[in-house]
């Protein structure tokens, strides 16, 4: 019993990103391949045997503040006589990061009420996880909510837009 718990606890773990693929709102993944010398981490060190090594890596997470940190996406990595091959597994979308997708899934994942329906997630997230963010362009103020860009089409009528108000320090006349 105790070995069947061990192995559920590790596929949970360890394979719990898979989760994105099944019944989830969030957009889907792609894989991106790398090539070449053994120059690729698994993810803070180079694979010790330059002749034969696998190494999986798990999506890398940690909690920092009561908030989750992405750290690293998962990959697989195959060193073949000096040679490597890598896959990263990423979200497949326009955002310039996996970090917001990934910390955004965390929270759908772990922060949102399991007993409630998929909208109803989704508005619970887009609620209390914010992920709209400023950006200045030609002295104008631009706010983004990735939840546009993180979530399938369909589950955007449900994301609650959130305000970020100015400081009032910010606020010189």
């Amino acid at each position: 019993m105790k070995i069947v718990k061990r192995i559920k606890s590790y596929f949970s773990y360890h394979w719990s990103w898979i989760g994105v693929l099944v019944s989830s709102p969030f957009v889907g993944l792609r894989l991106k391949w790398y090539f070449g010398n053994v120059s690729m981490g698994v993810p803070y060190f180079l694979p010790k045997n330059n002749w034969f090594k696998f190494n999986y890596v798990s999506l890398g997470w940690k909690t920092k503040y009561d908030s989750f940190r992405h750290e690293w996406d998962p990959r697989f990595s195959l060193v073949i006589l000096k040679k490597q091959i890598v896959i990263f597994v990423l979200p497949k979308t326009d955002c310039s990061s996996s970090t917001m997708y990934w910390e955004a899934w965390l929270d759908y994942k772990y922060k949102t009420d399991k007993n409630g329906s998929i909208i109803d997630r989704v508005k619970e997230l887009t609620e209390k996880h914010s992920q709209t963010w400023i950006t200045h362009k030609n002295d104008e103020r631009i706010s983004i909510n990735y939840y546009y860009k993180i979530l399938k089409p369909k589950y955007h009528p449900y994301i609650i837009d959130t305000k970020i108000e100015e400081d009032e320090e910010n606020n010189t006349d």
